[in-house]
């Protein structure tokens, strides 16, 4: 229930982060890391890094693919308390094939991370306004994928806007806000 104060949004750093369970076959993160080293054939991608926080079964997996393929500027950081990451971070991906709920989505949002998510599970449209406190992109549309990541890492006035569209948004979903919801449905049956 906590959300970074709006003015640290220009305190955040040129990172792009994953918090995910590293698994395969419903989180994919092969996509993601595809999409990554995509966008770090641009200069514009120059200082930026990508921080994946989590473990899984897969990993060795995904650490030969950065290790073999050369993805640059990928780091692995296990389990942790991602609270931090999503403090420090600027833009947040998500390549998962399909979600009940997006949890890592509204984090993100919470903390001011920019969101660029794959538009996979129904759920998605309610917690991203595409181009307003997020990017939704179709399924299958790498480019764009691409493309959205390098226009925030290069428009830190349109990033900025989003973090904070982000932040705002995200209060939709507070505690408070959701304790209230469930009352209220509670107490009409």
């Amino acid at each position: 229930n906590e959300f970074l104060p709006a003015d640290e949004i220009k305190d955040k750093q040129p990172v792009v982060l994953i918090v995910s369970r590293i698994e395969e076959v419903h989180k994919r993160l092969s996509l993601a890391l595809e999409i990554w080293a995509k966008v770090k054939s641009h200069p514009e991608s120059k200082e930026w890094k990508s921080k994946i926080v989590g473990t899984g079964k897969d990993m060795p997996m995904y650490q030969r693919m950065v290790t073999y393929g050369g993805i640059p500027d990928v780091s692995f950081e296990g389990h942790q308390v991602p609270l931090p990451y999503y403090k420090e971070a600027s833009i947040f991906m998500l390549t998962s094939r399909s979600e009940s709920w997006g949890l890592t989505l509204t984090e993100a949002q919470q903390m001011g991370v920019v969101p660029v998510a794959l538009d996979t599970y129904a759920s998605l449209r309610e917690i991203i306004s595409d181009g307003d406190d997020g990017v939704a992109v179709a399924e299958g549309d790498i480019d764009r994928y691409v493309r959205s990541i390098l226009d925030l890492m290069q428009d830190d006035a349109k990033r900025q806007r989003m973090a904070r569209q982000a932040i705002a948004s995200s209060h939709r979903f507070s505690q408070d806000r959701i304790a209230g919801m469930w009352w209220k449905l509670l107490s009409c049956t």
